[in-house]
């Protein structure tokens, strides 16, 4: 069938005399529920997405309306305001503080659900160099290096985490389509002391091989984690914190 795009302004969640629009500049921090709508085009198969509305937080205990303004009758029949009533669910109320180690499982039970974290291993170095074999046109084969640094950084100087592990999803959050480098990049953090000073870090970036093959993945983290003690990656999903200790 032929392919359309829903126009955003006729959604609107009203509370009182107030009216809230779709803002998809969310998407990022809903992950984990869904894809955000961003103008894709509908066809005729079922299709999923989110609409995320910013409201005051004194407004979460009034009465809300989740309201869908008609104008030409293209998706309900008859033109007009189209509404329902919303219960929406505080998904913060209770903190979840979950510690796992090295080589143990850290299972998720919400609200990703029934997926789990292990990591094997991991290593902090200013650059990591990893071989790999080099064959050309004649079928000569060689073995040759690979030198992954860090970038750079205008808040302080970088250098790698690798970690060697896994990031298995529940069916439910399949599309998301993570691997453990989007996962801990997206909801992890670094955490650590260093001269009696605890710090908390966001990973800077990925670095990704360009030639060798490895199934391990290399975050950009600061450098002085090189000297730290009390090395911890933290997981902040919503109301659920977790603590993969590291040292």
């Amino acid at each position: 069938g032929q392919s359309q795009q829903l126009d955003r302004s006729q959604f609107r969640v009203t509370i009182g005399n107030y009216s809230f629009y779709h803002n998809h500049r969310f998407g990022d921090h809903l992950i984990d529920f869904g894809s955000i709508y961003f103008n894709q085009e509908f066809t005729g198969d079922a299709q999923e997405y989110i609409f995320a509305f910013e409201i005051p937080a004194d407004f979460i205990e009034r009465q809300m309306r989740f309201d869908y303004v008609d104008v030409h009758g293209d998706l309900i029949e008859g033109r007009g305001i189209h509404s329902v009533l919303l219960k929406p669910e505080n998904i913060d109320d209770e903190i979840v503080h979950l510690i796992t180690r090295t080589q143990e499982r850290m299972y998720f039970n919400r609200p990703i659900l029934h997926s789990y974290v292990e990591l094997n291993s991991y290593e902090l170095s200013e650059y990591f160099a990893l071989n790999y074999r080099f064959c050309g046109r004649t079928n000569r084969c060689f073995t040759s290096t690979e030198y992954l640094r860090p970038g750079y950084s205008t808040n302080y100087d970088l250098a790698l985490l690798r970690v060697d592990g896994d990031f298995v999803l529940g069916e439910q959050v399949e599309h998301l389509r993570f691997n453990l480098g989007d996962f801990l990049r997206h909801f992890a953090f670094l955490r650590y002391e260093i001269d009696g000073e605890l710090k908390t870090r966001r990973f800077v970036g990925l670095v990704r091989p360009q030639r060798a093959p490895t199934n391990d993945y290399f975050l950009e983290v600061p450098k002085e984690a090189l000297h730290a003690d009390n090395l911890k990656i933290i997981v902040l999903i919503r109301d659920h914190f977790y603590e993969y200790r590291l040292q």
